[in-house]
């Protein structure tokens, strides 16, 4: 038995072999396939209500790392940060920073006062289900306005920044207006793109440009151009902000378009209010409206 069980084991041996051998010299090939479908996603911000569920709110300083901005859209007038359409899209603005200019005096000299930084929460975000959980305090960073791109086709985009209400005071009833700042305007300065991957692809943005410095009025009747990438450009795909000042830690890496200036944070966007006007304001909590609006394609 045990001989015959050897002879067993060596023959299918020899065949095995053999096969092998035959099999080399007239090879056949199958090449089976694989199939996936690609569709565009959608990129949303966090929803205000529920921060802590996630949304692709990045940290305009540090753009590798997950946020929740300090949204509290009840009170604009008191910082904060503005998400935008929460439906979301594959392009689409995530949101803007509201601007905190504090107290200023009744004068008879023309007025400058820079708005307070804006502030976001570090957070860890759960690669299966989106879900922020806070990590750390809060940091102030450049006031900022960011959005994000992840279309499959290039068509371009621009956005636009303009002032549509002048600061206004109102009445109790939060409707009628008492008095405006006529001829305010906000002055922004200090303004760099950035992008998770910065440096790497700040070569291959051909054609991008973006305004740094700019003068919102409201008289002005037109949008200023903030970003502008041509159609059929080499992108910047997924979330990139416009931040106006940078911090003393901000590294320069993330850096898409301009030039940061550290320790600016606080002294980057001014509220104007010339000296006729300073003079005749009535005491009260004003608000003004700034509008952004991101477009697909070339204006």
């Amino acid at each position: 038995m045990k001989n015959k069980v050897l002879g067993t084991i060596l023959l299918s041996t020899l065949l095995l072999s053999s096969a092998v051998s035959v099999s080399a010299a007239t090879a056949d090939t199958v090449k089976s396939s694989g199939s996936v479908n690609v569709d565009e996603g959608s990129i949303k911000p966090t929803d205000p209500d529920k921060p802590g569920e996630g949304g692709n709110d990045k940290d305009p300083e540090k753009p590798t790392d997950p946020v929740i901005p300090d949204v509290d859209p009840k009170d604009p007038g008191n910082g904060g940060f503005t998400p935008g359409n929460p439906d979301g899209g594959a392009l689409t603005l995530l949101g803007a920073s509201n601007l905190k200019f504090g107290t200023i005096n009744i004068s008879s000299n023309n007025i400058q006062k820079y708005a307070a930084p804006a502030k976001v929460l570090g957070a860890t975000q759960d690669p299966t289900t989106g879900a922020l959980t806070p990590s750390g305090t809060n940091k102030a960073v450049g006031n900022y306005v960011q959005f994000g791109d992840i279309r499959s086709e290039q068509t371009g985009y621009t956005l636009t920044a303009q002032l549509t209400k002048q600061f206004t005071l109102y009445d109790k009833d939060g409707q009628t207006p008492l008095g405006t700042l006529e001829n305010a305007s906000i002055n922004y300065t200090n303004g760099i793109l950035t992008h998770e991957d910065g440096a790497n692809i700040t070569g291959g943005i051909e054609g991008l440009d973006l305004t740094s410095t700019m003068e919102l009025v409201q008289d002005s009747g037109t949008a200023q151009q903030v970003v502008n990438l041509p159609s059929g450009k080499a992108p910047a795909k997924g979330i990139l902000s416009v931040e106006y000042g940078q911090t003393k830690e901000y590294d320069d890496k993330y850096t898409v378009k301009g030039t940061a200036q550290k320790e600016t944070e606080d002294k980057s966007i001014a509220l104007k209010v010339p000296s006729r006007t300073a003079t005749n304001m009535k005491k009260g909590n004003y608000l003004a409206e700034i509008t952004w609006t991101l477009t697909d394609g070339q204006p």
